[in-house]
């Protein structure tokens, strides 16, 4: 299974992202949108979203996808748990994220269809991982 988690930007980008990536017919996916609360950075919070991701990508093998996009990454450990399962972060053009770091190997992405200058969109940040992840 190919995961993926989308930071940065504001919601609207990340979830306009997450639509390319799910039209963009490489393979089946599943989003995962955990929309973040506002003002809501507590340790409690952080630990429920991480519940919650651990949960979704459990119950992904059984719905019979061949991706998960968590679309809202908000905190460090949620990008860390998904490259820890050999995962990948993209981060959306517009205001990087105070909480997910970019690291090597994340891709730059824009909601713009085409993309925009040095990021790409999400049908082709879809596809590029695919291939990567050698599942094509």
């Amino acid at each position: 299974m190919l995961l993926i988690g989308i930071a940065a930007a504001n919601p609207l980008a990340r979830e306009q992202v997450a639509k390319a990536m799910e039209a963009a017919g490489v393979c089946s996916v599943s989003c995962y949108s955990d929309t973040p609360a506002k003002a809501n950075n507590s340790p409690r919070e952080m630990l429920r979203r991480l519940d919650r991701l651990n949960e979704m990508i459990k119950a992904t093998p059984a719905k019979g996808a061949e991706c998960l996009v968590a679309v809202h990454l908000v905190h460090e450990v949620e990008a860390s748990r998904i490259r820890s399962l050999g995962g990948y972060v993209v981060h959306v053009e517009g205001v990087p994220s105070d909480e997910v770091p970019i690291v090597r190997g994340d891709l730059l992405v824009t909601a713009t269809d085409g993309g925009h200058r040095h990021f790409i969109d999400g049908q082709s940040a879809l596809s590029e991982l695919w291939v990567s992840k050698g599942a094509a």
